[in-house]
């Protein structure tokens, strides 16, 4: 191996480490999110659905219909520097509420109402990763999940 292909690799080598580190260090935060936002009903009557809904010009990288009880949703890759999206809603008896999990970037809470509650989250990651979604739910919550990059 030539003395400048060695140097080359081992600079790849530290960079590597570097940008991984960074993923999985404990005082660095991954990403930027935005709290969750309740979306309005335009006709008070109308109920919220039961579907995450999809935003347009985006890609759907994960989709749970509507469900009950607790559950692995699937894994993800996602890019870094895109928005990523995270929609979900929930519908059950106030003072209920489900937990997301976007293993290992991000965790919150989804509370649940007899109307439906929808929550739209906006998160930045600065490199790619992937994640394991998981939603923790009481049994008669019904919720809905769908991630979008």
């Amino acid at each position: 191996m030539t003395m400048r292909r060695s140097i080359g690799i081992s600079l790849m080598l530290v960079a590597l480490a570097t940008a991984v580190s960074a993923c999985t260090s404990d005082d660095t935060p991954a990403a930027t999110a935005t709290p969750p936002v309740t979306v309005p009903v335009a006709d008070p009557a109308s109920p919220i659905p039961a579907e995450a809904t999809e935003l347009p010009d985006v890609k759907t990288l994960i989709y749970q219909k509507p469900t009950q009880g607790s559950a692995i949703v699937g894994r993800a890759k996602i890019r870094g520097g895109v928005p990523l999206w995270e929609l979900v809603t929930c519908h059950g008896t106030a003072g209920t509420e489900i937990e997301v999990e976007l293993k290992p970037l991000d965790r919150f809470t989804v509370p649940c109402t007899p109307e439906g509650y929808a929550a739209r989250n906006q998160a930045t990651v600065a490199a790619g990763n992937e994640l394991t979604v998981q939603v923790s739910s009481p049994g008669d919550a019904t919720w809905s999940l769908r991630l979008q990059q």
